[in-house]
């Protein structure tokens, strides 16, 4: 749900920013990086407990 709020949102602000280059590219690679965010989050909580190596790099990621 907080997903597709994220990519209405999204989408309306490259909408906006269609004139404006520097704008768009902006907009583009604040949601790469909200996305890159709850990927990492998401394979952190899904890491098992065992592999610490693996769990500390993700963290250093996030």
């Amino acid at each position: 749900m907080v997903l597709a709020f994220l990519a209405i949102n999204f989408l309306a602000a490259l909408y906006r920013s269609r004139d404006d280059p520097w704008s768009a590219s902006f907009v583009i690679a604040s949601y790469a990086d909200l996305l890159s965010l709850f990927h990492c989050l998401r394979l952190s909580e899904s890491t098992p407990q065992e592999s610490i190596r693996r769990k500390g790099s993700l963290k250093m990621a996030i």
